[in-house]
């Protein structure tokens, strides 16, 4: 698109329809999103989002131009037609869209369809100057001349210095002939570009148009045959008075750009190789320094390995036909081939650059390698030993030369280099491979000089200081079996020396070799039982094998000989570390230290043997006086790290490992649970989350989300937390997490309940989801999830009416109890009639309300939780207070009536019957009632043991038993302060003896265990991993009964599910205790093995402010 057309984009007709701008951005989003589609070859998806793109917003130009690149790439041509021509009849002036349509319709051969759309627009507009610009290059691309030149001249009349319009008005009279003319319209519009763009020498996009335009002329010139022009046309670009002064006037570069953007034009066009060879005939002849700029400038592309170097290439061949003796153009042309594996044209260049220079060493150098690289070994020979025997070589030149051999893995070759420059006098030979090889292992090039000790051997086979440097090389190379054949080698030849002893042992011990090394150190010894070298070495040896004794008394002869031999004085402290003598280890210590109270050596060895002997403060005091010596020291950092975080020493760690972020991370945590929140944050905002894995930033990312929860920055933690979700692999794990840490700063928080339901049921991890709703999720949301049944309960009211139906039974047993009693009884008995009259009133008013509940849920859905639970424990509540009253009522009456009877009248054992069966109906009535109230807790504090108080001893010494049962108190936390509805976990307590006696009765041998203790992070219902974890009460309860069959271990928790004798249980005691734990935030379950006893797991939540004592 040229300068002008550019003015014109996504400019929309004013009476265009509004489009608002969220409607905008939707459409935005949309387009982009098929473009996506589109780069992923999702065509259809693609084509279906970009039309409800250009639905949405019928005017962007953005938009249609994204939708009509896509089908003219895929080959939708008629379908690209007719969204131009829409868009078009629509929004006639966009010039963009214009363009764009009659450069597609040329490229489809409808040159005249093309013309027709500037002509129309022509019609109403003849003198914009936009669209005639435009016009004028479509003309021209379709090969149009003269309708081009007759537009360019209407266009330059009114803009004389457009540039492109100059352009293609000089190519279209090139073309036609009107050679003059064309000639003087290049030559002013390049004057005039020329002024242009040495006035902004930075200005690229200038730049480009006047090469661009150079080229246009030269090319029009040279096919027509006037060479000679061309020479005056580049002498008058270079003669401009600016492009002259350029290098004095601080452009230094302009030359090399120019340059840059010259080649790059010419290497577009037919004619690249005619066009470059004029050009660089001028510009190397125009000035001294061009050939400089030009080699700088090839050698840079060269190396940018370009896809069309090959073009480069050719520049320097044709420059080698201007210059064929040019050794740095020979130079730097050879090493591109060889670099760029044009080995042959390299040699041929290095071979000519050999004749002309063969004094150049540096050249010469190259030469070889690529011989070498060639496969040419004798050539490469051939050249070293002629330029040895012509010039005066050093042995860093030689040295360089071996070197290349080396390289190339030409081993022979190497070695013939120093038989010549020796002339094969083997002295001579084996001193210069000596040297040689010592140069190697100063540079560290142990490898190569294997090759040249076993050439050497060969020579010379009983040389020991060829042995002893060979066996060094092969312990640095780890080659330590043939090492230890060099060793005996030179033991043969000389056995007594204790040097090569040492070393050969020390070899033997590092690979723990320890037998024959223990013999070598005693042998050395033998010959000289005061080397500290070898006492001190032997010591290690000692040491290492488990032979302390023997070590300590070595050291001990070594302390004789240097007595504040710090290395030695360390050795002897930690040998008796080892034997347990750690008084004398210390006082060893403290005297080294007090020699050279800097070494770190011996502050680390005390303070890692304090901390084997567990004196950790004194340990922590001589890690730091060693990290304030050197706080680099990697050993020193490890081991004090080590135990630091033995004892979760996290704000020190952070300090001494600050890019460390685990310890930051840790730090924080230990700060979190602190409380001190702000400098927690600080700790993790200090974490690079771009520099670490995903994994550990998701981690990061999550603990900054709970800390901005925390702090109420609401908005950042979620933030936070979904970004970790997003980029985590791990979804539900990542979710999971998320899900406790909101747990963490709040119990009840709703937002951590709706992550945890985001888990899918076949996750893997769904359970745990679901133990965590289940701990913590409101009525309404356990309801939806853990609601009953609707195959064992058609809806909640069943389970209150199924309780009715037995209060129901009860006061029927109660009335039939009471007939029989008056029926018994001589003569009339008020108190009794009063009773039997008592319970037909009592059944006809609970008749009455559950008519009335009846009647209200009648048109009430499941779905309805709220209104459901309130109707019918509304009702509940009503009858279960009606009952209870009158059934206090009846109790006195009987008990007067009984008042007045001996325990010896036939009547007092029905009256007893009735007392009986009236504390069984209260029963059922307070069940009813605990389903209602059970979501009330009344809390108070009060001492762990108060809890098993009734199955307590007096004296703690014997087991209690109950209908001869044992059980059997394990209490780890009796005088832990507990905040909770003490009565009701005595209750469920309770509930469960009477279970366990009811499920097993007959069982002699029945034994109930009930342990108690606290608990900080439990594994399976709490993330261990979060600061601020809840600390438990855990209470287990267990017997040796029948136990609970697994596919019953939820079932015993729905109501009305029992499987007690009849009359002995409402079915509602678990149901019931589960509610409850439940509303004081905790959890019940049963894990036991069916067949050997229940198991059943209590654990209820500290509140905050008692949570870790």
């Amino acid at each position: 698109m040229s300068d002008s057309t550019s003015q014109g984009v996504n400019k929309i007709d004013a009476s265009s329809e509004v489009v608002n701008s969220s409607e905008v951005e939707k459409a935005m989003g949309l387009s982009k999103q098929a473009w996506e589609f589109a780069n992923a070859g999702k065509l259809e998806e693609a084509i279906y989002l970009f039309e409800q793109s250009l639905n949405i917003d019928t005017q962007s130009v953005y938009i249609v131009n994204r939708y009509t690149t896509f089908l003219i790439r895929n080959n939708y041509y008629q379908e690209a037609k007719k969204i131009f021509q829409d868009f078009l009849i629509k929004y006639p002036n966009t010039i963009d869209i214009l363009v764009k349509y009659a450069n597609f319709l040329l490229d489809l051969n409808e040159v005249d369809s093309a013309l027709t759309l500037f002509v129309d627009i022509l019609k109403t507009d003849p003198k914009n100057i936009l669209v005639l610009v435009n016009y004028a290059e479509i003309a021209y691309k379709a090969k149009k001349y003269d309708l081009t030149c007759s537009l360019c001249e209407i266009i330059l009349s009114k803009d004389n210095k457009n540039w492109l319009i100059r352009n293609i008005y000089a190519n279209s009279l090139a073309i036609q002939g009107c050679k003059e003319k064309a000639y003087s319209v290049f030559s002013s519009s390049l004057l005039l570009l020329a002024d242009q763009q040495f006035e902004q020498p930075k200005k690229t996009t200038l730049r480009s148009k006047y090469t661009k335009l150079l080229t246009d002329y030269i090319e029009a010139l040279f096919l027509n045959e006037n060479k000679d022009e061309i020479t005056n046309v580049f002498s008058c670009c270079f003669s401009h008075e600016l492009f002259s002064n350029s290098l004095k006037s601080g452009y230094g570069s302009m030359k090399m750009s120019f340059l840059s953007s010259f080649i790059k034009e010419i290497r577009l066009r037919n004619i690249y190789k005619n066009l470059a060879k004029i050009f660089l005939n001028f510009w190397i002849n125009e000035n001294p320094t061009n050939s400089t700029i030009l080699i700088n400038y090839l050698d840079y592309v060269l190396q940018a390995k370009k896809p069309d170097r090959n073009k480069f290439f050719e520049i320097y061949e044709i420059w080698l036909e201007i210059e064929p003796n040019n050794i740095d153009i020979l130079t730097v042309y050879a090493n591109s081939l060889a670099n760029d594996n044009k080995r042959e044209r390299a040699l041929e260049l290095f071979e000519k650059i050999y004749r002309l220079d063969f004094n150049n060493i540096a050249i010469t150098n190259e030469y070889i390698n690529t011989l070498l690289v060639c496969n040419c070994e004798k050539k490469a020979l051939d050249i070293v030993e002629n330029l040895l025997g012509i010039v005066s070589v050093t042995n860093k030149n030689i040295y360089k030369f071996a070197d290349l051999f080396l390289e190339k893995n030409k081993c022979n070759e190497a070695i013939i280099l120093f038989e010549k420059i020796s002339n094969k006098n083997k002295t001579n030979i084996i001193q210069s491979l000596i040297d040689y090889i010592n140069y190697l292992i100063k540079n560290n090039n142990f490898e190569s000089t294997i090759f040249l000790f076993e050439y050497l051997l060969n020579l010379e086979d009983k040389n020991t200081y060829i042995l002893y440097r060979y066996a060094s090389v092969l312990l640095q190379c780890e080659d330590y079996k043939k090492a230890y054949d060099i060793f005996d080698r030179y033991l043969e030849i000389d056995k007594y020396n204790i040097s090569i002893l040492n070393q050969y042992a020390n070899a033997l011990v590092k690979q723990g070799s320890y037998a024959k090394a223990l013999e070598l150190f005693s042998f050395s010894l033998e010959l000289d039982d005061r080397d500290v070298r070898t006492l001190t070495c032997y010591a290690n040896a000692l040491f290492k094998v488990g032979e302390y004794e023997k070590s300590l008394h070595i050291l001990e002869i070594n302390i004789q000989l240097e007595p504040y031999n710090i290395i030695t004085l360390t050795n002897y402290a930690n040998t008796l570390i080892k034997l347990e003598r750690f008084t004398e280890a210390f006082a060893v210590f403290e005297k080294a230290i007090q020699e050279n109270p800097c070494d770190i050596h011996i502050l680390r060895s005390y303070a890692k043997s304090l901390t084997d002997y567990g004196d950790v403060d004194k340990a922590f005091h001589f890690f730091e006086i060693a990290l304030s010596i050197n706080n680099t020291d990697s050993r020193i950092i490890n081991d004090y790290s080590s135990l630091l975080i033995q004892y979760e020493k996290w704000s020190i760690l952070a300090k001494i490992n600050p890019h460390k972020p685990y310890f930051r991370l840790k730090y924080a945590q230990y700060l979190e649970r602190e409380g001190d929140y702000e400098s927690a944050l600080s700790q993790l905002l200090g974490i690079g989350l771009a520099t670490q894995k995903t994994y550990h930033a998701n981690i990061i990312r999550l603990n900054l989300g709970r800390l901005y929860y925390r702090l109420g920055q609401i908005d950042l933690g979620k933030q936070f937390f979904e970004e970790a979700i997003a980029n985590s692999d791990e979804q539900d794990k990542t979710i999971l997490y998320a899900a406790r840490s909101l747990l963490a700063t709040n119990p009840n928080s709703q937002e951590a309940i709706n992550l945890l339901r985001q888990i899918q049921e076949d996750s893997p991890l769904y359970a745990e989801a679901m133990k965590a709703i289940a701990l913590n999720a409101d009525e309404e949301t356990s309801y939806e999830l853990f609601g009953a049944d609707e195959e064992q309960i058609d809806d909640i009211e069943m389970l209150y009416r199924a309780m009715y139906h037995k209060i129901g039974n009860e006061i029927a047993v109660l009335r039939s109890i009471s007939y029989r009693l008056l029926r018994r009884m001589e003569g009339e008995h008020p108190l009794v009639k009063e009773i039997v009259n008592d319970f037909e009133k009592l059944q006809q008013g609970i008749a009455s309300q559950r008519a009335n509940e009846k009647a209200a849920i009648a048109g009430i859905s499941h779905s309805n939780y709220k209104q459901l639970i309130e109707i019918v424990s509304k009702t509940a509540h009503d009858i279960s207070d009606e009952v209870n009253n009158q059934l206090a009522v009846i109790e006195s009456k009987t008990r007067r009536a009984m008042r007045k009877l001996t325990t010896e009248d036939s009547q007092y054992q029905q009256f007893e019957k009735l007392l009986l069966q009236l504390k069984i109906t209260q029963k059922a009535i307070n069940d009813l009632k605990s389903i209602n109230e059970g979501k009330t807790i009344r809390r108070n504090r009060f001492l762990v043991h108060r809890l098993f108080e009734k199955w307590e001893p007096e004296n703690w010494t014997s087991q209690p038993r109950i209908d001869g049962v044992r059980i059997r108190l394990d209490i780890r936390n009796p005088d832990s302060e507990f905040n909770g509805d003490e009565e009701k976990i005595k209750s469920i307590l309770n509930e469960l003896v009477e279970n366990s006696l009811k499920h097993n009765y007959g069982n002699s041998n029945l034994s109930i265990r009930m342990y108690s203790s606290d608990l900080i992070n439990p594994s399976d219902i709490s993330s261990p991993t979060i600061p601020g974890d809840r600390k438990f009460l855990y209470i287990e309860f267990t017997d040796n009964g029948q136990g609970i069959p697994n596919d019953k271990k939820e079932w015993i928790f729905q109501p009305l599910k029992t499987t007690s004798p009849e009359d002995k249980g409402s079915g509602l005691g678990l149901f019931i205790a589960r509610k409850t734990i439940k509303k004081m935030g905790g959890q019940i379950r049963e894990v036991g093995e069916a067949g050997k006893g229940v198991r059943f797991q209590i654990y209820l939540p500290y509140l905050s402010s008692n949570a870790l004592q």
